[in-house]
């Protein structure tokens, strides 16, 4: 399982490398992550590899939205859910064929149950 991750805050980024990386603790070697900070380095990566994308919404100058825009047109198969500490954009996921939208506050209760429906 290959998994992008792409917030602009590294310790958001971190702390859900950290939660995915327990989720699969009886097989490590299951995931592997990449990680980014800056939404232009992912959209320059070859996304086509990942089966899911974490994906930030407020990054500063380009939007979550933006990116995921993007990456659909490339690539409409990945699974695309976005990590947001703000609940008012869960309705544009739907504009980018999200597959969830979770709260970054909530992620310790609602990630296991996210991974194991996208998988």
């Amino acid at each position: 399982m290959k998994i992008a991750i792409c917030d602009d805050e590294l310790i958001c980024i971190e702390r859900l490398q950290k939660l995915i990386q327990a989720y699969f603790k009886t097989d490590p070697g299951a995931v592997e992550c990449f990680t980014f900070t800056d939404p232009q380095e992912l959209l320059a990566s070859d996304f086509s590899k990942y089966d899911i994308l974490f994906l930030d919404v407020d990054m500063g100058e380009k939007n979550g939205i933006e990116v995921a825009q993007a990456i659909r047109k490339k690539n409409n198969t990945l699974v695309l859910i976005y990590v947001s500490s703000f609940v008012e954009y869960a309705p544009r996921g739907y504009e980018v064929q999200a597959f969830r939208y979770l709260l970054k506050q909530d992620l310790e209760t609602t990630l296991k149950d996210c991974l194991e429906a996208a998988l």
